[in-house]
């Protein structure tokens, strides 16, 4: 397959801080790949490195074969994203927000929008100060996924999200992974990959300390620090 993402030696550095170090990465196509890890892990940093929202300190990222630095613009035209904290204009309804968006792309189909709107059970005509975290979070999604993008990036997709939302949304990544779309997930909490990833990247201090399957990785409980780390992410409930 098609390798959409490819890093080498790629390192963040923030002061005397790491945010990540020499990572080695190739995500194909048709992949749902999981960053997992505590906070402050890496994996907001590996997302923002990959959209070039920060420059690396070291090495280098491709995204559909573009270096990260050389031409974002074209790499963002395929992308979709969530960041962690959605949060934008207070005075715009949810409607408003999706459509501000979809028209800075030049326009997107209205009826898959508003089959988005429907799915995840939102009410548009709210202003977004209105929101709970988990309406936010709706609107994020939807405009993350309204522009039909190959590759979603979706940083902590569940949080504030009701468990049927929740499943909801699972299912669509899913559906979007079938189509032979990349979907790259950031989580600290293992639940949120269950049955949905085809690989997991475990980070920890910036550092690669996993790279395989969900099967594999729950395998690796021990004594050690990152045995230990990985019980108690498998004891960790997600929404």
């Amino acid at each position: 397959m098609t390798a959409v993402i490819k890093t080498e030696r790629l390192t963040k550095a923030y002061g005397e801080h790491r945010g990540i170090i020499e990572l080695d990465l190739e995500v194909a196509e048709g992949e749902i790949f999981g960053f997992l890890g505590p906070n402050g892990a890496g994996k907001t940093t590996t997302m923002r490195v990959l959209l070039d929202l920060i420059r690396p300190t070291s090495g280098r990222a491709e995204v559909f074969g573009i270096e990260t630095t050389v031409d974002p613009t074209a790499i963002h035209r395929r992308v979709g994203y969530l960041p962690g904290e959605f949060d934008l204009y207070d005075r715009l309804t949810g409607a408003q927000t999706i459509e501000y968006f979809g028209n800075l792309r030049g326009g997107i189909d209205r009826d898959y929008v508003t089959r988005l709107i429907d799915m995840l059970d939102l009410d548009p005509s709210r202003r977004f100060r209105e929101y709970s975290k988990g309406n936010k979070q709706k609107v994020g999604l939807i405009v993350a996924l309204q522009h039909r993008p190959d590759l979603l990036i979706l940083d902590e997709p569940t949080a504030g999200l009701d468990p049927l939302a929740s499943e909801i949304l699972k299912e669509k990544i899913q559906k979007e992974k079938n189509k032979g779309k990349l979907i790259l997930i950031t989580s600290h909490i293992l639940s949120d990959f269950d049955e949905l990833t085809t690989h997991v990247l475990y980070l920890q201090e910036g550092n690669i300390e996993f790279n395989g399957d969900m099967a594999n990785l729950r395998k690796l409980t021990g004594e050690d620090k990152f045995g230990k780390a990985i019980a108690s992410l498998m004891r960790t409930k997600g929404n």
